[in-house]
């Protein structure tokens, strides 16, 4: 049978939200009410020569005091490929974030920014038997930040890998890449990577990952500084019966602040004000439960550790969230959510603690359209006052997707 694309899904959706202080300051705190209108489409393209993905929430936003000037709000993926000739694809995609600046200061206008990843190139697969395969990539990427003062950069990215299928379940291999990027400020990052690399699949369980050597290289006004060390990459998931499961996702990389990375580990924040070789660990641990009464929870821990290799400084953030959804009646649900996070810098010796709570409901009005309320309270406490808030908010919001 035929693989169908999956029909376009198109949601349309007005939230309205009130924060008793919305710049999330210690002194003087604000209040104003948010309208934002919301667009969600999420597309699949029938399999065939070309294929093409897009999921993308987009949204403008007005405050009714004029705290803030009006702000648009893009989170996006757009993925597409064509086979051009045996063998031989050519890749395209663009993915964009809104972003928080620094992660000193809170999720606000005054400290976000949208960083927008294009990349495209050709990507070559070559079959040495039915056991073995080569594959060759070259991609040319651009990044780019939505505030001026933040360091775009453009990158040439070459990798070759090698997998041999060691029986139906193992598979393993070598991979090298290239990585040459260069920042509009005029300086360079180039990286060079080897890695080992296996995926194991059992009934219930699969375990992928990697481990190798990296050398990073970082020039600026004619000076040079060289780091390397070892990197690696795992990923685990255990179903643990038909509802429940247990995952462990992590990783340790040589890059800096203009690659993907904190893409492909939400949450992970950059201070994208200067831009530097880093050397990044992120890991992330969860257990998720989907009950047979159409409850879930949901329980996720994480790790960061960003070292800035040429200033010597380095950030760590940890913490947890757990979120509960309940089928309250046949169009009711409701769901609870905390979260606490950590944050520790090493250039003035601080720390920060965040406590974040919330409610919500959701009523299905009709099979098209949904209404909900939410209520929450974020708490910040710091070893700088400047740096310490409190903020309540509740929003009222309507969704309505289109069939």
């Amino acid at each position: 049978m035929l693989a169908m694309a999956e029909p376009i899904a198109v949601s349309v959706g007005l939230d309205e939200r009130f924060s008793d202080n919305v710049r999330q300051s210690n002194t003087g705190e604000e209040s104003d009410l948010e309208s934002r209108v919301n667009l969600n489409v999420s597309y699949n393209s029938d399999p065939g020569y070309c294929n093409g993905s897009i999921a993308g929430k987009f949204g403008y936003g007005r405050w009714l005091d004029k705290t803030y000037d009006p702000e648009t709000y893009v989170n996006s993926d757009i993925f597409g490929d064509c086979q051009l000739f045996d063998n031989l694809y050519w890749d395209i995609s663009n993915r964009t974030r809104d972003i928080v600046q620094d992660s000193r200061g809170g999720d606000n206008p005054d400290n976000t920014s949208r960083k927008n990843i294009f990349s495209t190139g050709p990507r070559y697969i070559m079959r040495l038997s039915a056991r073995d395969q080569l594959s060759f990539d070259l991609r040319y990427e651009t990044t780019d930040y939505d505030e001026p003062d933040e360091t775009d950069s453009e990158r040439y990215v070459g990798s070759a890998a090698w997998n041999h299928l060691l029986s139906s379940t193992l598979s393993g291999g070598l991979s090298v890449q290239v990585d040459q990027a260069e920042m509009d400020t005029g300086q360079e990052v180039d990286r060079e990577t080897l890695n080992l690399n296996f995926n194991k699949q059992w009934v219930a369980t699969v375990v992928s990952g990697s481990v190798g050597l990296s050398n990073i290289e970082n020039t600026f006004a004619g000076s040079t500084t060289e780091n390397d060390g070892l990197v690696w990459n795992l990923f685990f998931e255990r179903e643990l019966n038909s509802s429940s499961s247990v995952y462990l996702n992590g990783s340790h990389e040589l890059t800096d602040q203009t690659s993907d990375y904190d893409f492909v580990f939400s949450g992970l924040v950059f201070n994208v004000q200067e831009t530097e070789a880093i050397e990044v660990t992120a890991v992330r641990a969860g257990y998720r439960n989907a009950l047979s009464n159409g409850d879930t929870f949901q329980l996720g821990v994480f790790f960061n550790l960003t070292d800035y290799l040429d200033s010597g400084d380095d950030e760590t953030s940890s913490g947890f969230e757990a979120s509960y959804n309940r089928k309250l009646t046949s169009h009711l649900r409701g769901d609870l959510l905390g979260s606490f996070d950590q944050n520790s810098y090493s250039d003035d010796d601080t720390d920060d603690q965040t406590v974040t709570v919330a409610a919500g409901l959701q009523y299905d009005v009709s099979r098209a359209m949904t209404a909900q309320m939410r209520v929450g309270r974020e708490d910040r406490s710091s070893d700088v006052a400047s740096r310490e808030y409190v903020e309540h908010w509740i929003l009222l919001g309507l969704k309505y997707r289109f069939r």
